[in-house]
């Protein structure tokens, strides 16, 4: 959300930072994010014609805004109108969009791809060490609950002890 906040203001000019502002950029990067998700769950091979025309376009305001002078802000905008008009179509492309997508995504440097290829892997490690944690618990075995419990933390999730098991949060 921050780094969509940084690109939504032109770096020659003072970035007005303001809470309501990032928070306009965590719906914006929830939108994207959601926009990906169901362009990978429905696999649709579309109309070309119309997908080829809604791509050219986005990616000309895209180009456009990126070589005037690095116009950030325009360039996020031409994406979210590309999402938009995405959103509007029945019968599109959908691996041609997410090709596009993915091309936008690497440019702004969002990570909307990658940010979902790890997250699942980040929860497995963190659920897998809840039940080492909970046998380690079980054994009384408090040295090895609490290294646990800090690998957990160290992964990013809050960890509640409840009287039997581990909850992760």
């Amino acid at each position: 959300s921050v780094r969509l906040l940084l690109l939504s203001g032109r770096y020659s000019q003072p970035l007005n930072f303001t809470e309501d502002g990032l928070h306009a950029m965590e719906c914006m990067l929830k939108r994207f994010h959601d926009f990906r998700v169901s362009i990978e769950r429905v696999k649709v091979p579309g109309n070309k014609e119309t997908t080829k025309n809604i791509i050219e376009k986005a990616r000309r305001a895209f180009v456009d805004a990126m070589d005037d002078d690095l116009n950030t802000p325009e360039a996020l905008a031409s994406v979210h109108t590309f999402v938009t008009e995405c959103n509007m179509q029945l019968e599109l492309d959908t691996d041609a969009i997410a090709a596009q997508m993915k091309d936008f995504d690497r440019v702004l440097g969002l990570n909307l791809w990658e940010a979902h290829r790890t997250a699942p892997d980040k929860k497995e490690k963190a659920e897998a060490l809840i039940r080492e944690r909970d046998v380690a618990r079980k054994n009384k075995n408090w040295e090895a609950a609490d290294m646990l419990r800090q690998q957990i933390l160290d992964l990013g999730y809050a960890v509640r002890d409840d009287r039997d098991e581990t909850i992760l949060s």
